[in-house]
């Protein structure tokens, strides 16, 4: 006789009724869902948290945690709000669920039953943000964990640059902590967004991270990501070109060292013709780190005349460390330009001699190396001091601290 499932007590509904009802649903089916395990090919290089997701917290501090960095003379600023706080607009309602793609996934649909709170950012029709929507959120708790759910619409024809951070505080005041993150970010016809985002949680947090782009007849995105931080963390990127003309431009970096697990997937998904995507993911693994890189760009029968390309580039800074990368394809139309590619390297004595006969030490010589890797990413960074606060934690991460 098979035990039935235990739902987990709930606390009082605070939210409107579609949201709770939307809760349940997902409830009910997550419960559902085989958890994920090592032998799993979407898994085998994250070993998953031992945390149980299923059950409820009250989001009483989750306020704290959001904070909306956009300078205050920014007009757009008021366009920031809790998802939490707005949950009774009819545009979170209608853009709510995720696309069939990642409708399945462990952890989308963990986030969607016990989200505790988000960010809502919708940018009016025909607007224009010049300066850049700054938000963060900060985990600061110990032996806790932080579940987010956020939305992002952009209106027909609107513009934006945005800069997502995701920090922690230092280790000795966190253990054991888990966060994760679904995200939705909607590209109306003729809208263009450039998204930045950045991670440094301590290396006592565990993070699984879904991200889903879905572009419209004409619309842009450009795209930086900075990835440094966690003990154990696992990114999945959906980008799907849903009308002709839209394009993607994404850029991706990470650093690990110590022991460090860090696993990013990324698929470009055309199934209109007339597309564009391209992708980069740029990793450096110093110590014991490990990072493994999964890239597919698909394209159905009704993608003709797309445009995609694919470029993964590893670096090693020790022997110890160790980086994997499966670049894939999925093609059925016929007539469109597709490439892809991936090296590893490491730092060899040909490339170091050559600088030192120019004057340049051999530290010096290293370092050149490293930014030639990381620079290019952090230069298309809209925010000058947002890039340095980049650099200069990258500059920590070389000294091992």
């Amino acid at each position: 006789m098979k035990r039935a499932l235990q739902k987990p007590k709930r606390a009082a509904p605070e939210y409107p009724e579609w949201v709770e009802a939307s809760r349940l649903s997902f409830e009910e089916k997550f419960l559902k869902l085989p958890r994920p395990s090592l032998k799993s090919e979407a898994y085998r290089f994250c070993p998953l948290p031992k945390q149980k997701l299923s059950n409820r917290i009250a989001p009483t501090t989750v306020k704290s945690k959001l904070l909306d960095l956009s300078k205050k003379s920014l007009s757009s600023k008021l366009l920031v709000a809790s998802l939490r706080d707005r949950a009774d607009q009819d545009l979170i309602q209608d853009h709510w669920e995720a696309s069939p793609q990642i409708a399945d996934d462990y952890f989308v649909n963990g986030v969607m039953a016990y989200w505790q709170d988000g960010f809502f950012i919708p940018v009016p029709k025909d607007s224009k943000s010049v300066d850049s929507i700054q938000f963060r959120s900060l985990f600061d708790e110990k032996d806790s964990r932080f579940v987010t759910r956020n939305l992002i619409v952009l209106e027909e024809n609107s513009e934006a640059k945005m800069i997502e951070e995701l920090l922690s505080i230092p280790n000795e005041q966190i253990n054991n902590s888990l966060f994760l993150c679904f995200t939705r970010i909607l590209l109306k016809k003729g809208s263009k967004l450039h998204y930045s985002q950045w991670q440094n949680f301590s290396t006592r947090v565990q993070h699984f991270c879904r991200y889903e782009f879905i572009l419209e007849e004409g619309a842009q995105l450009v795209h930086q990501s900075v990835s440094l931080g966690g003990h154990r963390g696992q990114t999945r990127m959906e980008l799907k070109c849903a009308g002709p003309n839209a394009s993607v431009k994404s850029e991706n970096l990470t650093w690990m060292s110590g022991n460090q697990q860090y696993d990013f997937w990324v698929r470009s998904f055309h199934d209109t013709a007339q597309t564009q995507s391209e992708l980069c993911f740029k990793a450096i693994a110093d110590d014991k780190a490990q990072i493994n890189f999964n890239g597919n760009i698909e394209i159905t029968d009704t993608g003709q005349k797309t445009e995609a390309h694919q470029l993964s580039k590893s670096l090693l800074l020790s022997p110890r460390a160790s980086i994997t990368t499966s670049p894939k394809l999925e093609i059925a139309a016929d007539d469109v330009q597709v490439t892809h590619g991936a090296s590893i390297s490491s730092i060899n004595d040909e490339q170091l001699y050559y600088l030192q006969t120019r004057g340049i030490s051999k530290e010096e010589a290293a370092q050149m190396i490293i930014d030639a890797m990381a620079e290019p990413v952090i230069q298309r960074i809209p925010e000058a001091d947002v890039q340095g606060i980049i650099r200069k934690e990258l500059q920590l991460k070389r000294m091992g601290k």
